[in-house]
């Protein structure tokens, strides 16, 4: 069984903000695109691309952990999507007085997009 997705991670801020962590949810083998230290400007995106191959009897999904920091104010973010090989996916965020998130994008095709933004 083979599952990949892709999150596409769009600041809305109004300043840049900066990955301070990109790890994996599931054991992925494949993992390409955000990585730590990466600056992603205001009104710019940056895509994650995630896939993982697994035995019928003992299907994985794939995943990603994702913190950033607001260049601007010193303000922290952490979004975690998860997406089972059995089941629905999920997406969880952190400090959410701070940023504010929308999922979206094609989940047909297991591609989403998460815009942050301060509150």
């Amino acid at each position: 069984m083979s599952i990949s997705a892709s999150v596409t991670l769009i600041n809305k801020t109004g300043s840049a903000i900066k990955i301070t962590q990109c790890s994996h949810v599931n054991d992925d083998a494949t993992f390409s695109g955000i990585s730590v230290g990466d600056v992603i400007e205001n009104g710019s995106s940056e895509k994650l691309k995630m896939g993982n191959s697994s035995v019928f009897f003992a299907p994985r999904g794939c995943g990603c952990d994702i913190s950033f920091i607001c260049q601007s104010n010193f303000e922290i973010g952490n979004i975690v999507f998860d997406d089972p090989a059995v089941g629905a996916h999920s997406f969880s965020f952190g400090n959410t007085e701070v940023f504010a998130y929308t999922p979206g994008g094609d989940t047909s095709n297991s591609d989403y997009t998460v815009t942050v933004s301060l509150i």
